[in-house]
Formats: C-alpha cells, sequence, structure tokens
C-alpha cells in the first residue's frame, strides 16, 4: 500500500499505510518479544530476548519520532502547498526538493531519519530469528494413497499405469 501510494500521489492512503505497516509491526515484534522471554531457555539464549527488548524500545521511540516530526512537524512551507493545490489533480502532490535552510527542514530530516531507522530495526529483529531456527529444517511430506477400489476395476491397459505399477498398496474394500 505504502509504494503505490508513494508521497507523491495520494499522501492520506501513503500515510495510513505506513502507520499500518509500522503500528502492525509493533504491536508484534512487542509481542513476539515477550513470547521469546517466555520460551528463554528451551530455543535461544537470554541474551537474544535482551537484544530483541532493546530493539523493541528503539523501535518504538522512532516509531514516535516519525509520527511527531514526519506528518505532524516535518510539512512543506505554506506557499508550497497552496501551490500544488493549484496545479495538480486532487489529492496529488508534487515532489517538494528540502534544503537546509526551509522552515521545517530539521524535523523532516529527523522524521525521514527515525522512519528509515525504524525499517531498519524491523529488519535486524527479523534477522534475529535467525538464531532460533539454525537447527529447524523441513522436509518434503510423504504422501501415502491407499486405493479404495475393488481390485477388479483396477487393470492395467497397454500404455496406462494402475496404482500397483506406481507401488501402490490396495485395500480391498469388505461388503457389508
Amino acid at each position: 500500500m505504502v509504494a503505490n501510494f508513494q508521497e507523491l500521489n495520494v499522501l492520506a492512503v501513503h500515510y495510513f499505510g505506513a502507520f499500518l505497516a509500522f503500528g502492525c509491526g509493533l504491536i508484534y515484534i512487542w509481542a513476539q518479544t515477550l513470547f521469546s522471554y517466555m520460551m528463554n531457555p528451551k530455543l535461544a539464549k537470554p541474551f537474544v530476548s535482551h537484544c530483541r527488548l532493546l530493539l523493541c524500545i528503539f523501535s518504538t521511540f522512532f516509531f514516535c519520532t516519525t509520527i511527531i516530526f514526519g506528518p505532524i512537524l516535518g510539512q512543506p512551507p505554506k506557499t508550497e502547498k497552496q501551490e500544488q493545490r493549484e496545479g495538480s489533480p486532487a489529492g496529488c502532490h508534487k515532489l517538494y526538493k528540502w534544503t537546509s535552510h526551509e522552515q521545517n527542514y530539521f524535523e523532516h530530516m529527523i522524521g525521514t531519519c527515525s522512519e528509515w531507522m525504524l525499517a531498519i530495526c524491523f529488519q535486524v529483529y527479523i534477522l534475529s530469528f535467525a538464531i532460533e531456527l539454525r537447527h529447524a529444517y523441513v522436509h518434503a511430506p510423504k504422501l501415502k494413497l491407499i486405493a479404495i477400489y475393488d481390485e477388479s476395476t483396477m487393470s492395467v491397459k497397454s500404455g496406462q499405469l494402475g496404482c500397483c505399477d506406481l507401488g501402490l498398496k490396495t485395500v480391498p474394500i469388505e461388503k457389508s
């Protein structure tokens, strides 16, 4: 949602998608951190849980600063907003090039850097699962087919395979 509705297209949908992704992600990592503390000695050492807690605290801080300094305080100057409304369709914005002498430049930079740091914290958090999952393995499921037909109906004709040719067991059905 955030990628399809970039800041230049529909700003409200972009902010809603970012809030949904980062807000729900924050709830998820806090819940996962609680679970990792509950399962502490079983899968990983306590150090992993402490690192996850530290990442949760940093993520919460970056989430708050992203909301405060991004859309709230880091808005372009009002003269630029008025020009955007005149020359573009409803809800769309032109690219605003920030320079260091602009009014809200510092707030905009804090919001942008916090957003990127929040995304990096999420990635490092997901990467921390490699410690627990390093000994996990997955095998392909084994499929066992059991025929439920009489052997008289399962005949092999020329060029066709029956269930017996595939190494499958036939189980006769008892008639009652």
